[in-house]
């Protein structure tokens, strides 16, 4: 984390805890959405795996680029969706896709630079990065595709299986996770007990 981010994190945390103040059903309501990469050999993209470690492990590994795979996007809300959250990917962060994000839900996207600001670094609090894609990618890459098709078709099929009880304590769970942070005034929270 850079040294203004827990504040970031802290602003975005306690107009969240506004929310559900207002409504608990909130979480709910929001679009969570992200994408992640499913590669053939079962590689994890770095990118959807964050080291929560309060010092900086300095870990560094060889990483194999161009391997074939799937790029997922997926979103997570209930019927009575009002606010969107988008990941700050700078194909998001377009000019264009933020004017039509303005237009569209007008004070109602939570991104970089959105009506709500997103923070950085921030996977410990969205439904995607804390439970969706380490469980998906699990059970796919268990199963052992070998084909792009059957990896796509596996993926398709793991989605599918995830019950609608789990995805609903999941999304109710990003209360806990902001409150959490707001506990750790915005810092980093998964390795304190």
């Amino acid at each position: 984390m850079n040294e203004d981010d827990p504040d970031q994190r802290l602003e975005y945390c306690k107009w969240f805890e506004d929310m559900v103040r207002e409504d608990e059903e909130f979480a709910g309501k929001v679009i969570w959405s992200d994408v992640a990469q499913f590669k053939m050999n079962s590689t994890v993209n770095c990118h959807n795996c964050v080291d929560l470690a309060p010092v900086n492990p300095h870990v560094h590994g060889g990483k194999e680029v161009n391997l074939p795979g799937v790029n997922v996007q997926s979103g997570l809300s209930s019927r009575d969706e009002r606010f969107y959250l988008q990941h700050g990917a700078l194909p998001h962060y377009h000019r264009d896709v933020r004017a039509y994000l303005d237009n569209t839900l007008p004070g109602r996207w939570i991104g970089r630079r959105g009506a709500i600001e997103y923070p950085p670094w921030f996977p410990d609090l969205t439904p995607l990065d804390f439970y969706l894609w380490g469980t998906l990618k699990d059970e796919v890459y268990r199963q052992k595709p070998a084909t792009l098709n059957t990896l796509q078709e596996t993926i398709e099929v793991s989605c599918a299986a995830i019950k609608l009880d789990t995805l609903t304590a999941i999304v109710r769970s990003a209360v806990w996770r902001h409150q959490r942070c707001l506990a750790a005034d915005g810092g980093h929270f998964e390795h304190v007990q």
